[in-house]
Order: C-alpha cells, then sequence, then structure tokens
C-alpha cells in the first residue's frame, strides 16, 4: 500500500501538479503525506514547499519542467567512459 501511495505522489508531483494534504487524503487516502515527501527529498527530488498567505497546509511542487532521474538514464551512466587518470590507475600493476 505505501509504495502505491508514494507512486501516487510522485505521479502528481511529475505531471506538475501541486499536492497538500487535503488533496492527498481527499484523492488517494494519504494521511502521511509529509513524510513521503520527506523520502523524495531525500531520493533527491528537489521538492518546493509553500505556504499560502501563511496557511498551516504546506502545497508541494517540484521546479518546472524537473524530472526524475530514469532506470535508463542511470544505465547510460554508468557506460561512460572512465576518466583517463582512473583509467590509468586501474593498469597500474601493483604487484
Amino acid at each position: 500500500m505505501r509504495d502505491s501511495q508514494i507512486n501516487r505522489v510522485k505521479s502528481a508531483l511529475s505531471e506538475g501538479k501541486t499536492v497538500n494534504s487535503v488533496i492527498a487524503f481527499n484523492e488517494w487516502q494519504i494521511t502521511r503525506l509529509a513524510s513521503y515527501i520527506e523520502q523524495l527529498r531525500r531520493k533527491g527530488w528537489p521538492i518546493i514547499s509553500e505556504h499560502p498567505d501563511n496557511q498551516r497546509i504546506a502545497n508541494y511542487s517540484l521546479p518546472e519542467n524537473w524530472q526524475p532521474i530514469t532506470g535508463q538514464a542511470k544505465q547510460a551512466d554508468i557506460k561512460k567512459p572512465l576518466n583517463p587518470a582512473v583509467q590509468r590507475l586501474l593498469k597500474t600493476d601493483h604487484n
């Protein structure tokens, strides 16, 4: 259940929507939105918190045009050639 709840939050934010605890509860029955937001922040999501008119309820959103790194992008990073200095260190015989 928790995975599907955090995925709903991720999906809404990725679509450019603003999410708050009222929306999360009414649409997805999520009562722990702040916890999910914190988990995403720890994973590198640059989530913006806004409190309009000094309200106690935070509105969460992502910067415009931001997209999370996909599995394919992570794989592409792995295939990057090594820095020449690192290549030389790896080739050095330490015997």
